[in-house]
């Protein structure tokens, strides 16, 4: 396993799986603004290698700019898919380049990569490589994703399960662990299984929560009849990871 550190490394990990890639190469999108890599993806399909993108099909405040991804991506020969819209967004930052996965926990964006601390992993773990071709494949189609490796943790299906593990085998810890919701977002992390959800639309390697409302707020409402549903709150189902 190699570790990957911002904003140490950079984009230069990413760029040299890219360009050194030989057969395939399938990545997970969630935000895009990386020129270099773009142009690297399409150099990759000039050299006979099947480029196949998963991109998000909603972020906040990025609709519009996905939407123009994809057509460059699509013009320039790259194989694209849209994630599903049955979990309220799908955060997942990923690659499987011929037999190497990369998952990161930073999206392909100069915030990301050049102002932030954040880190990925790279592992070629055939296992674990195997489980990740599956995740894609089932969110490209828009099909059920069962998990059936322990080392490899998904949001919502395994997130929970996994990082209360790792708490002390708590069943209600009190603070999330980064990255792990059970509200229905799609990460992954190479470290959990839950049963499948339906899929209408697409899905995501994480969560998002919704804060806790104050007591008092909430004895207020009660009083006056009224009811309070957040976005997520009916999916049964985020930070990114994989864990080897």
């Amino acid at each position: 396993m190699k570790l990957i550190i911002q904003p140490d490394d950079g984009l230069a990990p990413v760029l040299k799986a890219v360009r050194q890639a030989k057969k395939t190469i399938d990545i997970v999108i969630f935000r895009f603004d990386r020129t270099e890599l773009e142009e690297a993806l399409e150099a990759a399909v000039a050299r006979n290698v099947v480029v196949r993108a998963l991109i998000a099909h909603t972020n906040r405040g990025g609709e519009k700019t996905l939407r123009k991804l994809e057509m460059r991506l699509l013009k320039s020969g790259v194989s694209v898919a849209r994630t599903a819209d049955d979990l309220p967004r799908y955060h997942g930052k990923m690659m499987v380049v011929d037999g190497a996965l990369y998952v990161f926990g930073f999206n392909y964006t100069k915030l990301d990569i050049i102002k932030s601390r954040s880190f990925g992993v790279m592992t070629r773990d055939k296992k674990l490589v195997k489980e990740a071709a599956a995740l894609f494949e089932a969110d490209t189609c828009r099909q059920p994703y069962v998990p059936s490796h322990p080392r490899l943790v998904v949001s919502p299906e395994t997130s929970r399960v996994r990082l209360s593990a790792h708490q002390g085998g708590r069943k209600r810890p009190r603070h999330r662990a980064a990255g792990e919701d059970d509200r229905g977002h799609r990460d992954a992390t190479a470290g959990g299984a839950a049963p499948p959800r339906p899929r209408d639309g697409p899905r995501r390697v994480g969560r998002v929560y919704r804060k806790s409302e104050p007591s008092q707020a909430r004895a207020r409402r009660a009083a006056r009849g009224g009811h309070h549903r957040s976005g997520c709150e009916d999916r049964a189902t985020n930070p990114i990871g994989v864990r080897v």
